[in-house]
C-alpha cells in the first residue's frame, strides 16, 4: 500500500492546476453547471465512483450465487434434520 499511497501523492503534487468542468451538455460557457477544481480531486473523484459502481455491479451480478448457496443451505438443513431423525428410529429388517 506504501507504493500505491506514494503514486497517488506524486500525481496528486504534479496536478494541482484548476480544470473546469460543466455540466451543461448544451452550453459549456454557462457557469451556473460549472464547478472549478483541482485536477488530483477530478481524477480521485472519478477513480472512486469507478470502484464504487464497480463493486456494486458485482454485487448486483452474485445475487443468483447467493440466492443459489442460501437455497442449497435450507436444503442442506432440512437434510441434516431427517437425517437425524431417521438414525434415531430402529432399523427395519
Amino acid at each position: 500500500m506504501i507504493p500505491a499511497a506514494a503514486v497517488l501523492g506524486l500525481f496528486a503534487m504534479a496536478n494541482r492546476h484548476p480544470v473546469t468542468v460543466s455540466f451543461d451538455p448544451f452550453d459549456a460557457a454557462d457557469t451556473a453547471f460549472a464547478v472549478t477544481v483541482p485536477l488530483y480531486i477530478l481524477a480521485f473523484t472519478i477513480l472512486i465512483a469507478g470502484v464504487a459502481l464497480g463493486g456494486f455491479a458485482a454485487w448486483l451480478g452474485a445475487s443468483r450465487h447467493r440466492r443459489l448457496g442460501s437455497r442449497l443451505a435450507r436444503k442442506n438443513a432440512a437434510i441434516r434434520s431427517e437425517l437425524s431423525s431417521l438414525n434415531g428410529r430402529p432399523r427395519l429388517p
